[in-house]
């Protein structure tokens, strides 16, 4: 498994333009599913984190063109968001699943993973506490094709409620251990990115 941070790579112009022929689409059918509300939050994953994620899983499947890449491919979600935040008054609708919801949308089998509630959720979700030693031990050896956080694996910032649950130090042995886990679940092509945007 290698570890990345997000950036340009990959068959990105390919990804890029596999995109723009499907965004319109994409978006249309997740805004009737969630509502006008979350339509910035939708076009933003769609524009910035989809192609992230695209790019990273062309590099491991070189040969299977864009538009085939996400079939079935198991992209698990390190703190997706939950359905109802709890711990954001202003704004939640930022912090509700929206890369595992366009995922879902678009044919992938994401997995999402937050101390939230998902259980209205139609993609694959665990609600657990990802600072919890061995937390990822009910997945599979080499079972995941790409791991994605968002700003989740770094202990000085996470989400307000683990930051109030967990100390600093207590936040950066748990994290080497959850890296430890995701050598252990990610397939050995595979990529553990850490997406700063």
């Amino acid at each position: 498994m290698e570890i990345e941070n997000s950036g340009t790579l990959g068959r990105f112009d390919e990804v890029e333009n596999f995109i723009s022929k499907n965004g319109d689409k994409w978006l249309d059918k997740l805004v009737d599913e969630y509502g006008e509300s979350g339509l910035h939050r939708v076009s933003d994953t769609i524009k910035f984190h989809l192609p992230i994620v695209l790019s990273y899983l062309s590099i491991s499947n070189p040969k299977i063109p864009v538009n085939d890449l996400v079939a079935k491919k198991k992209i698990l979600d390190l703190g997706c968001g939950a359905t109802e935040p709890t711990d954001f008054k202003e704004n939640k609708r930022a912090h509700e699943p929206w890369l595992c919801r366009v995922l879902y949308g678009i044919g992938a089998h994401p997995i999402g993973i937050d101390i939230g509630d998902l259980s209205k959720e139609k993609f694959e979700n665990y609600s657990l506490d990802l600072m919890k030693l061995n937390s990822l031990k009910f997945l599979k050896k080499h079972s995941i094709d790409l791991a994605h956080e968002r700003l989740f694996i770094n202990p000085l910032g996470t989400s307000p409620t683990l930051m109030d649950k967990y100390p600093q130090k207590i936040r950066f042995k748990r994290i080497d251990e959850l890296i430890k886990q995701l050598h252990r679940i990610v397939k050995p092509e595979g990529y553990l990115v850490h997406n700063e945007s």
